[in-house]
């Protein structure tokens, strides 16, 4: 990752500070993670917080590295 990526993912980071992980099953956090790891694209990879559709939901998290995500918010897909 370059500098400017890197100061982007920090940017993002330090955007949701404070915002607290939202409990999920270990089930679900496991399940989500899974399909993250195999999912995310390159672009999505280097940023720190990101969106994404999974299964029934819009799952928004803290992107801390590879396996490593902090879920703060989902919401249903209508």
């Amino acid at each position: 990752m370059s500098q400017k990526e890197r100061e982007a993912w920090r940017r993002d980071l330090e955007a949701v500070e404070g915002i607290e992980e939202i409990p999920l099953s270990d089930r679900e956090k496991e399940a989500v993670t899974h399909i993250l790891n195999n999912n995310l694209s390159d672009e999505e990879r280097k940023r720190g917080v990101v969106s994404k559709a999974v299964g029934d939901y819009y799952y928004t998290f803290r992107n801390r590295g590879f396996n490593s995500y902090e879920f703060i918010d989902r919401q249903p897909i209508d």
